[in-house]
C-alpha cells in the first residue's frame, strides 16, 4: 500500500513484491478451507509450502525491510507468520478430528435409521420417478420389520411427524426472532454511533467556517470517529491559536501602517535631510498667506537664497560632509527667520524664506539684509568653522507679483542678479531683471537650436609678429550666424552657454572644426600653420579630454605643435587636476597661452603655476597705453616679466597706430587687433595672411607720419 503508483504502474521493493505474490498464491487454498464440502487433500501441504516460501522471503529481506518498513513492522510480520503456522497446524488437527467425528456421526446415523421403522410413518405422495412401497397393516409391525427391512438411508418422499421435532421448530423460531431483534438493535446502535458523531463534526465544521473559535467536539462513537474527533479538536485548537496570532500580527501591522502613513505624510511636505518644508509645502503655505494678505492689505516677502560656492565644499570635502553643512545651514536659517517668517528647502543648496506679514517693503528689505548678515559669522560643522556667505533675491507681494509661482520666479531672477554683482548680498526684484532673464532664456533656446542646425561658424584673426610682419599664428574665433544672417560674437552668448551646460558641446565643435581647418591648410598652402583655440576650463575637468584631443589630431594627421590652447586664469579655480592636464598637453607639444592677462587677481600666481608658452595682454590694459603713463608702466612691467620668463607676448585689442609705439620697444611682441585685421572666414584667411606684410608696413608708416589709416584687412 505504501508503494509508488506512477502512470498505472506500481513501484515497490522486490522483496515486498515477492511476498505479495506468495500471499496471492496462498489465498485460493485459504479460501478452499471454508468450502461446505470436504477440503481438498493437498490444501494443507500447499499452504505449508507457500508459508515456508513466504518465511524465506521475509528472512532474506529482513535487513532491508527493517530499514524501509520499520523494525515494528518486521516484528509484527514475523509474529503474524508464526501465528499463521500455528493456526494452520491447529486447523489441520481440527480437520482430522472433524473427519473422525463425521465418521462417528455417520455410524450413529445408520443406527438411527435402523431404529426408524419403530415409528409410524406418514405417507407422502411419491414422485413419478420414485416407487412407492405399500405397507400391509395386517401383517403387523413386527413382520414388516422382519420381512421388509428399511434401507440405511431414509427416502426423501417420506416425512415423519415427531412431537419433539415440533418443539424444536418452535424453539428455532424464537431463537431466529431473537437473533433478528439482536441484529436490528446492533444495526440501530451502529448507525447511531456513526451518524451522531458525523453530524456533530459537520456542525462544528460549519461553526469554524463561520469564524467561531474554541469549538470542541465531544468524543464517542466507533473507534475511527473517536480518533477523528480527537484530531478535529486538535486542529480547532491550533486554528484558534493561529487566528489569535494572526489578530496579533494584524494589530501590529495596522500600527506600523499608521506610523508609516504619518511618516509619508511628513515626507510629502518636508525635506528628508533638513526637515524643512519642501517645495510642495512651501507653495501651499505661500498661497494661504497671499489670500490672507489680500484680505488684510498686508505685504508678503519671498526670499530666494543660495549658498555661495557650495560646490567647492562638495568637491573638496565630499557630499556626505556637504549634507551636514546643509543641515547646519538649515538650522541657522530656521532660527534666524523664525521671528518674521518660515524657511523651506527647494533642493540642492537653494532655500526659501517667506516673510509672513509685513506693513511695508522696507520691512521686507531689512529682514533680507538681516538674513545676509546672519551668515557672516562662521558656521560650525563637525568641529570645523566654515565661512559660508549667501546671496539673496527678494520679491514682494503685491508690488512685484500676485501669485506664488510668479513671486518665486521673480525672487530667483533677483538672486541671479545678486550673484552676478559679487555674491554675499541682497538684491530686490525689478522689472529689468525679468527682461534679462527672458533674454537669457531666449539665448539658451537659440543655442540649443544652433547646435542642432549647425549655425556656428569659425572666423580667424591673425596675430602678427612685430619683428617680421608675418602672421605666424591665427586665433580661431566662433561666431553664431542667426537665421537672418546676423553674426553674434561669443561675448554675447558664452556666459549663457556656461550657465546652461552647453559650453562643452560648443567647445567640442570648435576643437573639431579648428583642427580640421588647420589640417587642410597644413597639407595645402601653409605647412607651418599655427592655430590658437580657446578652451573652457570645464573641458579640462574631463579626464579623457587630452586623449580625445590627441585622437582628433591623429585623425587629421596634424602635429600638436600646430595647435595652441588659450585659457583664462579662471582655470586655477578648477583644481590641481586641470593644471596636470595642461602639463600633459605641454609635454605633448601643444602651446599654452594665458588669455586676458592683467584682468584678474591671481595673474602672478598663474605665471608661476601654469605651464605657459605665451601671455596675451588684455585689451583693457592696451587701450590707454599711449595716453596713460600708469597703463604704460604696468604694461611695460608685465612685458618685461614675461620676457624674463621666456614667454611669448601678444598684445590684444590694438586699434590705433599710436598704440604700437610703446609695444615696438620690446622684442618678441605679437600684435593682434582691428588695426591690422579683423577676424575673417577660413576662405579669406590665406589671402589676408599674404597681404599682412604690406599691411604691416603701411601701419608703421602711418604711425611714423602720425596719420590715420582708412581701412584694415577684413574690415
Amino acid at each position: 500500500d505504501g508503494a509508488w503508483k506512477i502512470l498505472g504502474r506500481v513501484v515497490a521493493r522486490q522483496s515486498l513484491v515477492e511476498m505479495s505474490r506468495t500471499m496471492d498464491e496462498m489465498r485460493p487454498f485459504v479460501a478452499s478451507l471454508g468450502l461446505p464440502d470436504s477440503v481438498p487433500e493437498n490444501t494443507f501441504d500447499a499452504l505449508a509450502a507457500e508459508e515456508a516460501e513466504f518465511g524465506r522471503s521475509l528472512a532474506k529481506a529482513s535487513a532491508g525491510l527493517a530499514r524501509s518498513q520499520g523494525e515494528p513492522w518486521l516484528v509484527a510480520m514475523l509474529e503474524d507468520l508464526a501465528a499463521l503456522a500455528e493456526a494452520l497446524t491447529a486447523l489441520e488437527t481440527a480437520g482430522q478430528a472433524g473427519m473422525t467425528e463425521i465418521q462417528r456421526f455417520e455410524e450413529a446415523n445408520g443406527q438411527l435409521a435402523r431404529l426408524v421403522p419403530a415409528i409410524r410413518p406418514v405417507a407422502v405422495p411419491a414422485t413419478p420417478v420414485e416407487s412407492a412401497v405399500a405397507v400391509d397393516d395386517a401383517d403387523g409391525p413386527e413382520e414388516a420389520a422382519v420381512e421388509d427391512p428399511v434401507p440405511e438411508t431414509l427416502s426423501t418422499t417420506e416425512t415423519f411427524v415427531n412431537p419433539e421435532a415440533g418443539e424444536a421448530r418452535v424453539l428455532i423460531g424464537w431463537l431466529s426472532a431473537a437473533v433478528l431483534l439482536l441484529l436490528l438493535f446492533i444495526s440501530v446502535g451502529t448507525a447511531v454511533s456513526i451518524l451522531r458523531p458525523v453530524r456533530t463534526l459537520m456542525t462544528a465544521t460549519r461553526r469554524i467556517a463561520d469564524g467561531e473559535t474554541g469549538v470542541v467536539v465531544p468524543r464517542g462513537g466507533i473507534r475511527e470517529l473517536d480518533a477523528l474527533a480527537v484530531s478535529f479538536n486538535s486542529m480547532a485548537e491550533r486554528l484558534a491559536a493561529a487566528q489569535a496570532l494572526a489578530r496579533e500580527y494584524h494589530g501590529e501591522l495596522e500600527s506600523k501602517v499608521e506610523e508609516r502613513t504619518r511618516q509619508l505624510q511628513h515626507l510629502a511636505g518636508h525635506d528628508p535631510l533638513t526637515q524643512l518644508p519642501n517645495r510642495r509645502q512651501l507653495f501651499a503655505q505661500l498661497k494661504t498667506l497671499l489670500e490672507s494678505a489680500a484680505s488684510d492689505g498686508m505685504r508678503v516677502g519671498v526670499y530666494f537664497i543660495d549658498l555661495d560656492n557650495f560646490k567647492n565644499i562638495n568637491d573638496s570635502m565630499g557630499h556626505v560632509f556637504g549634507d551636514r553643512v546643509l543641515w547646519a545651514f538649515a538650522k541657522r536659517l530656521e532660527q534666524v527667520s523664525r521671528p518674521f517668517g518660515r524657511a523651506a528647502r527647494l533642493g540642492g543648496d537653494e532655500f526659501t524664506v517667506i516673510h509672513d506679514r509685513a506693513g511695508s517693503a522696507e520691512e521686507i528689505v531689512a529682514a533680507g539684509q538681516a538674513l545676509v548678515a546672519a551668515f557672516e559669522a562662521p558656521l560650525e560643522v563637525d568641529g570645523r568653522e566654515l565661512s559660508m556667505s549667501i546671496s539673496v533675491g527678494a520679491s514682494i507681494y503685491p508690488d512685484h507679483e500676485t501669485d506664488a509661482e510668479s513671486l518665486l520666479r521673480a525672487a530667483d531672477a533677483a538672486l541671479f542678479r545678486a550673484k552676478a554683482l559679487g555674491r554675499s548680498q541682497l538684491c530686490v526684484f525689478s522689472s529689468e531683471l525679468f527682461d534679462a532673464a527672458a533674454a537669457r532664456f531666449t539665448t539658451e533656446q537659440g543655442l540649443r537650436r544652433a547646435i542642432e542646425r549647425d549655425e556656428f561658424k569659425l572666423y580667424f584673426q591673425p596675430e602678427v609678429n612685430a619683428a617680421t610682419g608675418e602672421a605666424d599664428l591665427v586665433e580661431a574665433l566662433m561666431r553664431w550666424q542667426l537665421p537672418g544672417g546676423q553674426c553674434v560674437t561669443p561675448d554675447q552668448f558664452l556666459t549663457v552657454a556656461e550657465e546652461c551646460g552647453l559650453i562643452g558641446q560648443i567647445s567640442d565643435w570648435v576643437i573639431r572644426s579648428a583642427v580640421a581647418t588647420a589640417a587642410r591648410w597644413r597639407h595645402g598652402d601653409w605647412p607651418e600653420v599655427r592655430v590658437a583655440i580657446n578652451l573652457s576650463p570645464r573641458q579640462l575637468l574631463d579626464s579623457d579630454f587630452v586623449e580625445n584631443l590627441l585622437e582628433t589630431l591623429a585623425q587629421h594627421d596634424l602635429p600638436a605643435r600646430c595647435i595652441e590652447i588659450e585659457l583664462t586664469e579662471n582655470v586655477l579655480q578648477t583644481g590641481a587636476g586641470t593644471i596636470e592636464s595642461l602639463r600633459r598637453l605641454r609635454r605633448a607639444g601643444f602651446g599654452i597661452a594665458l588669455d586676458d592677462f592683467g584682468t584678474g587677481y591671481s595673474s602672478l600666481v598663474s605665471l608661476e603655476q601654469l605651464p605657459l608658452t605665451r601671455v596675451k595682454l588684455d585689451k583693457t590694459l592696451i587701450a590707454s597705453i599711449d595716453s596713460s603713463p600708469r597703463s604704460l608702466a604696468i604694461a611695460s612691467a608685465i612685458i618685461g616679466l614675461c620676457q624674463g620668463l621666456g614667454l611669448e607676448i601678444t598684445a590684444e585689442g590694438v586699434e590705433r597706430p599710436q598704440q604700437l609705439g610703446p609695444l615696438m620697444r620690446h622684442r618678441g611682441m605679437y600684435i593682434q587687433g582691428y588695426l591690422l585685421s579683423q577676424a575673417v572666414p577660413a576662405s579669406e584667411l590665406l589671402a589676408a595672411r599674404a597681404e599682412m606684410p604690406a599691411r604691416w608696413r603701411d601701419v608703421r608708416a602711418a604711425r611714423e607720419q602720425n596719420r590715420p589709416l582708412l581701412t584694415s584687412v577684413g574690415s
